[in-house]
């Protein structure tokens, strides 16, 4: 039998203590109603001072923008030329282009009670719209199915000056981008992997090594441009790196703890070598690898 110390006349909740954590707008002098971020003031003042050369994509923008909840998730307008060193991405079938975009990314610092606003140089990537310029409906709708699917973190629109075409700046692997993974040295942003970038290091992988034959070639590199984890990575290995039954470079491995992991090579590792049947004709060979 349950007894009654006091009558109990409901919930409630702290409110003030719980936007006190996210800071005070500086606008309006409340407390902000997410971290850095003020959803009365804020989404105000991202809709200003930009244009797309096309009022229908302006207006469609600044709707995201004024709809906006979090600093980190505002949708932005992107001038082309603020997205420099781009590269062709050949293997992701989403992924088209990677470039660096200088001006930054929207990131949230500090803690609980003492946030700021930041940005910082990061790499993104890039993803056709494939729609013709005449038809801005259906690119507006073909951006809404892209935002709604929540699939990867979108920071904006852009327009290649050259071609005409509409595309999609975001960032592919960002569900899978962790603090505990440490951050990646070419793109600045967290590792997909324990000390392995999925977009960035199978780039690395396929530079720098030969087997004489393109179609091993071809094969190994196919396998690296999928790797994701840095001890999966299948590698050319020259036969003068084996001696005996081990490998003299060592076999790949990440170590560490939460706080940090890093990569290095167990040396002289012992290994097994297997003689792949007809291995001196390149279609047997891939055959038996695949």
């Amino acid at each position: 039998m349950k007894v009654e110390k006091y009558r109990i006349h409901g919930i409630t909740q702290n409110t003030e203590t719980e936007c006190f954590q996210n800071g005070t707008c500086e606008h309006c002098k409340r407390f902000n109603t997410s971290p850095v971020w003020c959803q009365s003031c804020d989404p105000w003042k991202s809709a200003q001072k930009f244009t797309s050369g096309n009022e229908e994509i302006d207006n469609f923008i600044k709707e995201l923008q004024i709809k906006a909840t979090e600093y980190d998730k505002v949708i932005e307008w992107i001038p082309f030329d603020r997205l420099v060193n781009r590269k062709e991405i050949k293997n992701k079938s989403e992924v088209e282009f990677m470039a660096d975009w200088l001006d930054c990314i929207r990131i949230i610092k500090g803690e609980s009670g003492n946030y700021t606003r930041s940005r910082t140089i990061s790499r993104v990537e890039l993803m056709k719209l494939h729609c013709s310029q005449a038809s801005t409906l259906k690119l507006i709708e073909n951006f809404k199915n892209h935002v709604q699917l929540d699939k990867y973190r979108i920071h904006g629109i852009t327009q290649d000056t050259e071609t005409g075409e509409y595309m999609i700046v975001f960032d592919f692997y960002h569900q899978k981008r962790k603090p505990i993974n440490g951050i990646c040295e070419d793109c600045k942003r967290y590792n997909t992997y324990l000390a392995w970038c999925q977009l960035c290091d199978p780039w690395r992988e396929v530079q720098g090594w030969t087997s004489n034959d393109k179609d091993i070639d071809d094969c190994i590199k196919e396998f690296q441009l999928k790797a994701t984890a840095y001890e999966n990575v299948i590698e050319w290995i020259h036969f003068d790196r084996l001696e005996g039954p081990k490998q003299i470079d060592g076999k790949r491995i990440v170590d560490g703890d939460s706080e940090r992991y890093t990569r290095f090579r167990k040396t002289s590792c012992e290994v097994a070598i297997k003689t792949l049947p007809g291995s001196q004709k390149s279609d047997s060979f891939l055959t038996e690898v695949g």
